[in-house]
């Protein structure tokens, strides 16, 4: 009885881990969206005119963007741009969206308005491409997930019985 329990306890937390796995794949296309509209804003505050300190406090201000750590920088900090990259190469997000944000968060600031202007379309725009293509797979990669972690837990299941 005993071994029965145990192998349904192993099942379950198996499947669990898998349907966490599912959860992390759909909440990283999550993360996508919401960067793509952080972009989308810093495009309107740069046409306001905007510095990037000033640009900043007003994104820590909206609870969906606290948690990106490069968001969360020091306003009076010496180097912004140095702080935003170090705190977004510490993030969990993929190395793609990594340097997406990164080569955006150089521009800025580096320029003129019109260079960062043109700079955060072709970041919306490489942004969407990449939100494309974990959009396409985003539906089997979960399913995935969840069969793997269902079927681990099964198999370990069995071979304890």
């Amino acid at each position: 009885m005993l071994r029965i329990a145990g192998c349904i306890l192993i099942a379950a937390v198996c499947a669990l881990v898998g349907f966490s796995m599912a959860r992390g794949y759909v909440q990283k296309l999550s993360d996508m969206k919401t960067l793509r509209r952080i972009i989308t804003e810093i495009t309107v505050m740069l046409k306001g005119g905007m510095t990037l300190s000033e640009m900043l406090y007003r994104l820590r201000q909206c609870e969906e963007y606290i948690a990106f750590d490069f968001i969360c920088v020091a306003p009076d900090s010496i180097d912004l741009r140095k702080d935003m990259i170090a705190a977004l190469k510490n993030s969990d997000m993929d190395d793609t969206t990594k340097r997406i944000i990164s080569d955006f968060i150089i521009k800025l600031g580096s320029t003129d308005l019109d260079g960062q202007l043109s700079a955060a379309d072709m970041t919306l725009t490489e942004l969407d491409e990449n939100i494309k293509n974990v959009g396409e797979n985003s539906a089997a990669i979960t399913k995935l997930y969840r069969s793997l972690g269902v079927l681990t837990g099964a198999f370990i299941a069995i071979l304890l019985i």
